[in-house]
């Protein structure tokens, strides 16, 4: 984060599974964060891949993220 804040950047977290401790930590110090918990994933021998489905759903919560903090509009 001190890097990132310090190169002018904004510092955006995005959390793939549910992580209570870590939620709490961004919550108590003001990082933005977005939840990718539940989007589609393959469950076969591809490993762990987000589907199609997936991917779409996780760029949405990435974007309303994104636009929630002023870096890029939403669609």
């Amino acid at each position: 984060r001190e890097f990132v804040e310090s190169n002018g950047g904004k510092f955006l977290v995005g959390i793939q599974n549910q992580d209570e401790r870590m939620e709490s930590y961004l919550k108590a110090n003001g990082i933005p964060f977005v939840s990718l918990k539940g989007a589609a994933f393959y469950t076969g021998g591809y490993g762990p891949h987000w589907t199609p489905e997936g991917q779409q759903d996780v760029a949405n919560r990435i974007e309303g993220l994104l636009a929630a903090n002023g870096i890029a509009a939403k669609k």
